[in-house]
């Protein structure tokens, strides 16, 4: 099971992601979100925070860039390397190519931070996931990583932290922008659907490498 970071969680208990959405707005006056169609992500109004006010994911960054699996042909997963893994992903453009990368981090299999860190909380660089794999916001990570790698720009997606209300606890999903619509790659499922089909998701929060954002519930305008 997925947990908000920087914040331990118990199953049942108090609704953390609107504890966390509440605490980033509290950190200093809120921006307006950019006028795209990540300002209103699964029926929230999005407010711009400043990008470091999450800690672990600036960490991410700074370690995923030391150590890139996408420099060299790093071995992964069914006797694919990262560069033909980014030779055949190149090929592809547009839905098939979500599809591609959706479809290859999922299967490797969900361990927990605990199992594999000792630890409730753990955000894993592309590197550490394909050496034990990981929860549900290492399979974001990796995909936001190997998207990149593949030309998508950082403002076309969002790692996004939230509640899954229909099975009570925390998670975490990719984003992605495609066509004027946005799109979900989720490690629970291969298939890739628009935000709006998943009711059941309410995000606290939203990163890409540039800035954060806080989600509230409210009618965007």
């Amino acid at each position: 099971m997925c947990t908000l970071k920087a914040t331990p969680r118990r199953p049942g208990s108090a609704p953390v992601c609107a504890l966390l959405a509440l605490l980033f707005l509290l950190l200093g006056a809120p921006q307006p979100a950019q006028a795209d169609g990540f300002g209103k992500i699964f029926g929230t109004v999005a407010f711009q925070r400043p990008k470091d006010v999450f800690a672990p994911w600036l960490e991410v960054q700074s370690r995923n860039s030391a150590s890139s699996i996408f420099g060299g042909g790093t071995q992964l997963k069914g006797g694919k390397t990262s560069s033909t893994l980014l030779s055949e992903g190149g090929s592809l453009t547009g839905m098939q190519r979500l599809r591609f990368v959706n479809s290859f981090w999922n299967n490797y299999p969900y361990i927990t931070d605990m199992k594999n860190w000792g630890r409730q909380d753990y955000w894993a660089i592309p590197r550490e996931f394909v050496g034990k794999s990981g929860d549900c916001e290492d399979y974001a990570i990796v995909k936001f990583f190997t998207l990149r790698a593949l030309g998508v720009p950082s403002t076309a997606m969002r790692i996004v932290v939230l509640k899954d209300v229909v099975r009570k606890l925390a998670h975490a999903v990719l984003a992605v922008e495609e066509g004027g619509e946005i799109y979900i790659l989720d490690n629970i499922s291969s298939a890739i659907v628009p935000h709006s089909r998943l009711t059941q998701y309410v995000p606290a929060y939203s990163l890409n490498e540039e800035k954060a954002w806080v989600h509230l519930k409210g009618r965007a305008k």
